[in-house]
């Protein structure tokens, strides 16, 4: 190196030592922005081929790493069901990832070709101190390697991307590798009725049962087996409910196994939150040869009319199971939850099930479960099984009459190219609505600038369009929103952008099947790209910052344990398209207007949750969306610190979305790490 270089690398280091740590990682994240790539998408050359990365402690690309950088996820070809290879290039050569069991995505892409159950990847990728360039590259079907994703690792630094994240407190979670004791006093007791299928691991359920570090009041086995004597037989799951003299039942299956400490912790739970009628615990499966565990939501009523997501352990007052005559464990989870809601979720894996929580038994039976829990609660409709093989159900329930809905658009008379249309948005949009929707008691509010075309000004008069012309010189797209909510005279809003465009003909009978609950507040819809990958199938918050969940994955995709394709309850929808009842729209004031362009459809629902009311995501009403098409999307800082200020103390933990499982960002309900160790059910040790 000549004196004059090194005299200038000299120089550059000393000027970097009066720049603040701030300003460097400013710069640093500048930089790495020019690399290119994303960390999920579709994969070049292949016409159904995606692939979504999690890299730890990074913002994409930008990685902070300590001399390793570990990636996991999955490339896979949906058409084919074959996996994708790949690699990852840097200046220390060339790693390939390891194969790792991911039944979470053979479940969730069931709709397309078979996956095998090694279909993730998992890799570790040494750098050096400083910056280096990392490389992921795919395999396309020409035989050559292509460069999805570019990352700019940086070794060394004590700075985390991380640090600091909030991370909210979990009811009944335990922590580092103790086992919970049995010192509780005075707490509930329980039958455990064990349902023998006839099985050869009906031992393997009593083994964990004599284990547990909280003794149950009493074991019943039902079925013909002559091996029990020591515990008691009934011929139904009635005469086992009649004759317990405990107070809660604990139904399994031959062949579940409970977590050592797994009655401690319910009868914890029931201890610390007033006697509730139903605690129920997340739960695990190892079908596919490694642990799949399913971290369930807290109590969602609209979730368990897709899938009986309450699964195993679920503990359920003896007193109120007995006013039941429950034919499954279904039907004993609708049924019960018709009388109560004073359900607790325990965050903490307790019990292995015998078969995997998505795999339907007897849809039969569940189905008539279904149409029962319809009947009691004066709705029309039927139920159909969503997917051969699988527990998830679909109920095509008749709204209660034809309200008048008002569907509010806000717009800007804005014209795109989509593909080889030129289409003006808002006219596309009515047209739409007017042309493939099958619901005809509907109204249109429009909202508009000064500056709209005369001609679309025409053309929505024609349409019979209810005009409301937005004044202020300055953008709020929540006061456009309440002016038209002001002028609206239907029982129901549809409150949406003007770039939508409906798919699926009976989307207003959807929402309004959800809205007509008592306790729904508002129902959110399915929305996907002009290419078909998701768009919005819910809102949660991650790290105290809400973000749309399994963004970009392929548009048939039916998510985790069924969470994109049946109904499901979130802590909130996107505003691009919801349904509400107007009375409740106006008990909470419509949307905030010092949230004018962020987070305003995030703070309507949570003013409802407010109420006591909950949200929903309805799969059935399908729309495509063009995505702020009418205006360049942008974030508010201070509209930020005014979201988290109001909502900041409840948004640190998501009632239906358990971060601490699921870390990554962006939010898809991915796991991390994606491997479980066979002996965390045993240990004692929370599962992540």
């Amino acid at each position: 190196m000549s004196l004059n270089a090194s005299a200038k690398q000299a120089g550059f280091r000393a000027l970097a030592r009066f720049i603040p740590l701030r300003l460097k990682l400013r710069i640093l994240e500048i930089l790495a922005r020019f690399l290119g790539g994303k960390s999920y998408g579709a994969l070049p050359g292949l016409k159904n081929g995606r692939y979504r990365l999690t890299i730890p402690d990074s913002n994409v690309p930008l990685v902070f790493a300590n001399r390793t950088v570990r990636i996991y996820g999955w490339a896979v070809d949906l058409d084919e069901g074959t996996i994708i290879p790949l690699r990852v290039r840097s200046h220390h050569g060339i790693v390939e990832p390891q194969l790792v069991h991911r039944p979470d995505l053979v479940t969730a892409f069931t709709c397309y070709a078979p996956l095998p159950s090694r279909c993730g990847i998992d890799l570790t990728v040494p750098v050096s101190f400083g910056l280096s360039l990392l490389r992921v590259q795919a395999l396309l079907p020409d035989g050559q390697w292509a460069t999805i994703l570019r990352l700019l690792a940086v070794s060394g630094t004590a700075r985390r991307a991380n640090a600091g994240a909030a991370v909210g407190s979990v009811t009944g979670t335990s922590t580092g590798t103790e086992r919970p004791t049995s010192a509780l006093r005075q707490g509930p007791s329980f039958t455990i009725i064990i349902d023998d299928v006839g099985r050869s691991d009906l031992a393997s359920t009593l083994a964990s049962i004599d284990g547990q570090t909280y003794a149950a009041g009493e074991i019943i086995v039902l079925g013909p087996t002559t091996s029990v004597s020591r515990y008691r037989r009934a011929e139904s799951f009635e005469e086992a409910v009649r004759t317990s003299a405990h107070t809660f039942v604990l139904p399994l299956r031959s062949g579940d196994r409970l977590r050592a400490d797994a009655l401690d912790q319910l009868a914890r739970a029931a201890v610390a939150n007033n006697d509730p009628d139903v605690v129920y615990a997340d739960e695990d499966d190892d079908q596919a040869g490694e642990p799949a565990p399913y971290f369930k939501p807290d109590w969602s009523p609209d979730t368990l009319e897709g899938f009986n997501y309450l699964g195993a352990p679920a503990c359920y007052r003896t007193e109120l199971v007995r006013l039941l005559q429950a034919a499954n464990p279904y039907d004993l989870a609708l049924r019960a939850t018709e009388l109560t809601t004073k359900v607790v979720h325990v965050e903490i894996v307790l019990c292995r099930r015998s078969v995997a929580a998505t795999v339907a038994l007897d849809p039969a039976a569940d189905s008539a479960a279904l149409e029962g829990r319809l009947l009691r609660t004066q709705r029309t409709g039927t139920v159909e099984q969503s997917f051969p093989g699988l527990a998830c159900y679909e109920s095509r329930v008749v709204p209660n009459g034809t309200p008048l809905v008002s569907i509010v658009i806000p717009t800007a008379a804005r014209e795109i190219t989509v593909g080889n249309r030129r289409i003006d948005l808002i006219v596309n949009c009515l047209r739409a609505i007017k042309g493939s929707s099958s619901y005809d008691n509907i109204e249109f509010v429009i909202i508009i600038n000064s500056d709209i075309p005369s001609l679309t000004l025409a053309t929505l008069k024609h349409l019979g369009c209810t005009i409301v012309r937005y004044e202020h010189p300055v953008f709020n797209v929540a006061r456009k929103i309440n002016l038209g909510i002001a002028q609206a005279k239907g029982e129901y809003l549809i409150l949406m952008n003007d770039d939508i465009e409906p798919i699926s003909p009976d989307w207003i009978e959807s929402l309004l099947s959800q809205a007509q609950k008592k306790h729904v507040g508002v129902v959110g819809t399915k929305l996907v790209y002009p290419a078909g990958d998701l768009q919005h199938v819910g809102v949660v918050a991650l790290r105290g910052d809400p973000d749309h969940v399994r963004q970009h994955y392929p548009g048939r995709d039916l998510g985790y344990f069924f969470s994109t394709a049946a109904p499901r309850n979130y802590l909130a929808v996107t505003g691009a398209c919801t349904l509400v009842r107007a009375d409740l729209c106006r008990l909470v004031g419509g949307y905030t207007e010092e949230l004018g362009v962020s987070f305003n459809d995030v703070d309507f629902c949570l003013k409802l949750r407010e109420h006591g009311l909950f949200v929903v995501y309805e799969p059935r009403a399908q729309l495509t969306h063009f995505e702020s098409a009418s205006r360049v999307v942008s974030l508010d800082e201070g509209e930020l610190v005014t979201f988290r200020r109001r909502w900041g103390d409840q948004l640190t933990r998501d009632p239906f979305y358990n971060h601490s499982a699921f870390p990554s960002a962006p939010p898809g309900f991915e796991l991390w790490p994606p491997d479980i160790e066979d002996s965390d059910l045993q240990s004692g040790r929370p599962v992540r």
